[in-house]
């Protein structure tokens, strides 16, 4: 993860989307976002609980930025389910599949404070 620190944007989407929010344009994640079976601030708020990095949702499942622990974690009826016990480990090849896939990756605590910051 380039040793950002947890709560800055970890993608250039997500620097996009804050971005956007902090200027009042339109979120370009809005519509990808809009999919998620689950509320959008705690989307941005999850991490692998293995090696505390943002999650992809792609493919109906959170998946660990990590490549070294690839950690994939169901969602059972909207409900992110992320107990170590109940997650897999991906293989290398489906892991760097679902990085290239679509689907948004969490943006952190600063993106969640900019989305419900006050406007001037």
């Amino acid at each position: 993860m380039g040793g950002e620190p947890y709560g800055a944007p970890s993608s250039h989407a997500n620097a996009a989307a804050l971005s956007a929010a902090s200027c009042g344009r339109p979120d370009p994640m809005s519509e990808v976002l809009s999919k998620l079976p689950f509320d959008q601030d705690l989307f941005d708020l999850l991490v692998c609980p293995q090696a505390r990095v943002p999650l992809k949702y792609t493919g109906g499942r959170l998946v660990s930025t990590d490549a070294a622990t690839r950690r994939s974690y169901r969602v059972d009826d909207g409900i992110p389910v992320m107990l170590m016990e109940e997650s897999t480990v991906l293989d290398e090849t489906a892991w760097k599949a679902a990085m290239a896939g679509d689907g948004p990756v969490g943006g952190g605590v600063a993106v969640v404070q900019a989305r419900h910051r006050p406007s001037a």
